[in-house]
């Protein structure tokens, strides 16, 4: 391992690209945090489905993980057997949704505080809806928005997620999301219906895995033109030269998803203790970095890119360190009031 090690953080394209990810991983779930406390005081507004004094505890988990593994397994469904435009109108559709509801909701609560006229709120809000709609659908759809301003859309996608979930769910069932997503992750990324994705990836154009992954290449188009070739054409490979979606894995890559967890496990962990959320952070990179380390040294022996579960040890790391601190800052309190006492 150390021989790995060595190797990897002397190449500087990839040392960058980890760097690039994790303080990605960090912004969003900082800001995430930061969304929650200040906009929303941290509180649950409404349970999800159902209300949290109806149902057990593991009921909203594992139907919200039952949700996410339908769509997968779906999705995975309709490349193996090459519904091609169905997965990309269901691709563009959903990220076209969310590019409208999320600043929606989130810019509505927030033009609440500012002190202005109804006629000029309304306003206000669809100019913020319009621009961030427009911004994202250019860096969804075309190569004229630049690659940081793209991951800043992705970070901000994912924070706004985080919230909406911080609020549906009652703050203990969101261990039991994280554990089960955890298991779902494991499965999923190792022979289940995200296996299954990357398989056919060849299929699609190199537009697709920017909807599923968050890349730290710096990979433009800037002298391109555009075509007038159909919206499909940049998400479905057709041309035998042309880039996929299979050419465009490999390097420092992430999920879009494991954002929204990362950052889901930060914000709850800070409703416990800021020092907690602080460890749940070192945790989160020192498991990011151990997949890096794994993910590039089996791909360097296999000369292939390969594909390591992103949620299990960050989380499980983020998790043990964040009750380790709680545990210790009990332990230290309740020794004070003793020394009080006998005092």
């Amino acid at each position: 391992m150390d021989h790995f090690l060595n190797s990897f953080v002397s190449d500087n394209e990839l040392s960058t690209g980890m760097v690039t990810v994790i303080g990605h991983v960090f912004l969003c779930a900082l800001f995430s945090t930061f969304l929650w406390n200040w906009l929303y005081a941290a509180k649950c507004d409404f349970a999800f489905l159902w209300s949290s004094a109806d149902t057990s505890l593991l009921s909203v988990p594992v139907l919200f993980v039952c949700l996410v593994a339908t769509i997968a397994s779906a999705i995975a469904f309709l490349m193996v057997f090459s519904w091609k435009r169905t997965v990309v109108f269901i691709v563009q559709l959903g990220h076209l949704c969310l590019l409208f509801t999320l600043p929606l909701n989130i810019f509505a609560d927030f033009l609440d505080f500012v002190p202005i006229g109804y006629s000029l709120q309304l306003f206000s809000l669809f100019v913020l809806v319009f621009l961030y709609f427009t911004f994202g659908s250019l860096a969804l759809f075309t190569d004229r928005i630049s690659a940081r301003v793209q991951r800043l859309l992705v970070v901000l996608n994912c924070s706004f997620i985080t919230v909406v979930l911080l609020r549906c769910f009652p703050h203990n069932t969101i261990w039991q999301i994280i554990l089960l997503d955890i298991v779902w992750d494991s499965f999923s990324v190792l022979a289940g219906p995200v296996r299954k994705m990357f398989e056919n990836s060849h299929e699609y154009g190199e537009k697709m895995v920017r909807c599923v992954l968050f890349s730290a290449a710096d990979e433009q188009s800037d002298a391109k033109e555009e075509t007038a070739a159909p919206a499909e054409a940049t998400f479905i490979s057709n041309a035998p030269g042309e880039r996929n979606a299979n050419d465009a894995l490999g390097g420092v890559q992430l999920g879009l998803g494991d954002f929204v967890l990362f950052a889901l496990l930060v914000a709850r962990a800070w409703s416990d203790h800021p020092t907690g959320a602080a460890a749940a952070l070192v945790g989160i990179a020192i498991g990011l970095f151990a997949n890096f380390v794994v993910a590039f040294s089996y791909a360097r022996k296999m000369d292939t890119f390969f594909f390591v579960p992103a949620l299990p040890c960050p989380m499980l790391l983020g998790m043990g360190l964040h009750f380790g601190i709680l545990f210790a800052i009990k332990m230290f309190v309740q020794a004070k009031e003793m020394e009080a006492i006998i005092l």
